[in-house]
């Protein structure tokens, strides 16, 4: 999924430039918006996949507890 949202964002980045270019400044503009927020996405994305990955590897990191009694 986060390939999806850099491809989309890039794709976005490209149409607005060229809408820019053809003089049509607003739909430029609406499509740029649309660009940083699908590449907000991917990063959003990425930080969370990192956290899971993170977060199993310290359960699996723990040791399990014991209710032993002296």
């Amino acid at each position: 999924m986060k390939k999806v949202w850099l491809i989309v964002s890039g794709m976005c980045g490209a149409a607005a430039l060229v809408l820019a270019f053809l003089g049509n400044f607003e739909s430029s503009f609406v499509v740029a918006v649309i660009g940083a927020t699908s590449w907000f996405l991917h990063y959003r994305v990425g930080i969370k996949e990192k956290l899971a990955l993170s977060e199993e590897q310290e359960s699996e990191n723990e040791e399990p507890e014991t209710d032993e009694e002296d």
